[in-house]
């Protein structure tokens, strides 16, 4: 029997909550619980509430600034999940597998456009199968409308984009994603432009840069890769975006800075 809640939103949430912190604190023996086919349907509704739960987390204001790790802590639950029950989706009634397809496809959704990805093939491998789902279920084109600008932009670099998304290479898809976040006024907006701005912003906040803060705010842009690195080049540019001017007086250090890119990457897509 399907797990039911009560409709008052706040019940809800903390019924949300407190199914989830037990699937965290007890991870092995819940995972070993779902991974029997006649557990299969409470492993989908793990799934759906782990969803659930992280979209009404995303929705609220002034979220921690830590959140965005517990972003992809729940992003790395959410594939446990969807890998218990993909190996009897196979069995089920086909009620059962478009409930499934559906929640794995909007849990799919989530990490992908919230860049929760661990590397760009995950990027491009999750973009493949998401566009697949929408376009078997007619869903609205959401992911559909980001191949096709996404096919206009590498035909515009000189970069083959043939019509079928699956003949694209994985990291192609990803590096366009850094490439159009570098974009700053039709220019390419580098690693050596992202330092100075980075060390701009200290000064302007009257921070002084030492050698040794320049040498740590070099190391951190060097070592930018994956969602990190597309948020960090959307923030920066002739000037920094509004809400990075609302931290100024609180980052001082390049770990503040971090933290606060963290916290305003899930204010909104970037």
């Amino acid at each position: 029997m399907a797990l039911r809640y009560s409709k008052d939103e706040k019940k809800k949430e903390m019924r949300y909550k407190d199914l989830y912190d037990d699937l965290v604190a007890n991870e092995d023996e819940w995972l070993e619980f779902l991974d029997h086919f006649q557990n299969s349907e409470f492993a989908y509704e793990c799934l759906r509430i782990s969803y659930e739960y992280a979209q009404i987390l995303r929705k609220k204001p002034n979220q921690n600034r830590d959140m965005q790790d517990h972003f992809f802590e729940m992003a790395d639950m959410m594939k446990k999940l969807i890998n218990v029950q993909q190996k009897y989706v196979g069995s089920i009634s086909e009620y059962g597998k478009e409930l499934f397809e559906e929640i794995e496809f909007l849990a799919n959704y989530f990490i992908w456009n919230d860049g929760l990805w661990k590397d760009p093939y995950e990027y491009g491998r999750l973009f493949k199968k998401l566009l697949a789902y929408e376009v078997r279920k007619g869903w609205r084109p959401l992911v559909m409308q980001e191949w096709q600008t996404t096919r206009k932009q590498l035909k515009a670099r000189g970069i083959h984009a043939p019509t079928n998304i699956d003949d694209v290479d994985d990291k192609v898809l990803h590096d366009n994603v850094v490439y159009n976040a570098k974009k700053n006024k039709s220019l390419i907006y580098d690693s050596a432009d992202l330092k100075k701005d980075i060390i701009k912003f200290f000064e302007m906040n009257n921070n002084i840069v030492s050698h040794q803060k320049e040498e740590r705010i070099n190391k951190f842009v060097d070592e930018l890769s994956g969602p990190r690195e597309v948020v960090v080049y959307a923030f920066f540019g002739s000037a920094p975006k509004d809400e990075l001017q609302l931290f100024r007086t609180s980052i001082n250090t390049v770990d503040d800075l971090e933290r606060a890119i963290d916290w305003i990457s899930k204010q909104g897509n970037y």
